[in-house]
């Protein structure tokens, strides 16, 4: 659907939102998916998060999006890969697939800005039951790996974020996580709603809002339970929260006046 190797931004600062902290934080995740042993291989998760890493934030337009999808870097063999996806409504695209052994299952989507169709906002999502961190990961290796959940995403900060005045920093983090949790869900809906979707739905960016929505109900539990939790959203460590059925996730989190960047591992290090 787009013209194979069409130029792509991927570098520079995003216009008006030029920030040291918000920039390290998308270089870290780049750095995360770029090492660790359980990302070697065909389905490496550097491989499967392509789109997403390429995707710069007010630049990003339609066709350059929809260009990766057919990009030399972004292709699979077929006897690895079961089911593989490009998904898209008026303002949203979805490039998603899965393993032939349904083990693995990855979503990249950003949704565009209505004028001037630039991308608004981007995530990554991917949810594998035979993560193995290390070579010497033995526990996951006898086990044949272990179930694991990994969600990157970068907004554009809402209006209604920016204005309102919060009695705390600690109070906008959480209104910032809850906002997002939303936003996600309402991205995953116009894509996947027959009666929004110009093109057929991604039932695989459906699987991928089911699991986040249980994601972030035990974030959003934890950060209203104790507010104060939220200081440590920035920190190296993130903040740890509990999962109905994969034990235990981290989230880790920056936000400037204009943007916000989010990593959550469920059940695997924060920084792979």
């Amino acid at each position: 659907m787009g013209a194979r190797g069409r130029p792509v931004t991927t570098g520079g600062a995003w216009p008006g939102l030029a920030s040291w902290c918000l920039l390290a934080l998308a270089g870290s995740f780049c750095l995360g998916f770029c090492g660790g042993c359980s990302q070697t291989g065909e389905l490496a998760y550097a491989k499967l998060s392509r789109p997403y890493q390429q995707i710069s934030l007010q630049r990003s337009n339609t066709l350059e999006v929809l260009a990766l999808a057919d990009s030399d870097a972004y292709q699979f063999d077929p006897n690895g890969v079961g089911k593989q996806l490009l998904s898209q409504s008026d303002t949203i695209v979805a490039m998603s697939g899965q393993s032939a052994d349904e083990r693995k299952t990855w979503v990249n989507l950003v949704a565009f800005d209505r004028q001037r169709m630039t991308a608004r906002r981007k995530y990554f999502f991917c949810s594998d039951e035979n993560a193995v961190v290390t070579p010497l990961d033995v526990v996951a290796l006898l086990g044949g790996g272990r179930k694991g959940l990994m969600f990157d995403a970068q907004l554009v900060l809402d209006g209604s974020i920016r204005s309102t005045p919060y009695a705390t920093e600690e109070a906008r983090q959480v209104a910032i996580v809850r906002w997002l949790a939303e936003q996600f869900q309402e991205d995953v809906y116009r894509l996947t709603d027959p009666e929004e979707s110009s093109i057929v739905a991604d039932e695989l960016a459906g699987l991928s809002g089911l699991m986040m929505k249980q994601v972030f109900a035990g974030v959003l539990q934890t950060l209203e339970k104790s507010p104060g939790l939220a200081r440590g959203l920035g920190n190296v460590k993130g903040v740890a929260f509990p999962h109905i059925s994969m034990d235990e996730g981290r989230i880790q989190m920056v936000a400037t006046s204009h943007a916000v960047g989010v990593r959550i591992r469920v059940n695997l290090p924060l920084d792979l």
